[in-house]
């Protein structure tokens, strides 16, 4: 009776430490981009950025700060918009996702709220 006692309480030990070997074998990602990609919330900012913003009316993103630079992505009102810089009088360094591409150029501050 001992006998199988103590091999009943070996294999309820043995068991239970399987159990937990295996828990501790599974990677979690503690990403934060990856829990708000799966909770459905806005993924956070990265730390360049000063703030995030939607633009007033749709707009271009041009490759230098001029409004004769090449444009890189058009962006309309739905759009989120990341500002990088600021320094510059007319135009505000920025970055816009789209898609899965991430454009980063210059945006005019007139059409960014205040």
């Amino acid at each position: 009776m001992k006998t199988t006692l103590s091999i009943s309480l070996l294999a309820i030990f043995a068991s239970l430490a399987a159990c937990n070997s295996e828990r501790s074998g599974i990677e979690v990602d503690g990403s934060e981009a990856t829990m708000a990609s799966e909770t459905g919330a806005p993924a956070p900012l990265g730390p360049d950025v000063m703030f995030a913003t939607k633009p007033l009316i749709g707009g271009e993103v041009y490759k230098t700060a001029s409004f004769q630079a090449t444009s890189l992505v058009h962006f309309d009102t739905a759009q989120l918009i990341q500002v990088l810089d600021t320094s510059d009088v007319i135009f505000v360094k920025a970055r816009v996702q789209r898609d899965t591409a991430s454009y980063t150029g210059f945006v005019s501050k007139a059409i960014l709220p205040e």
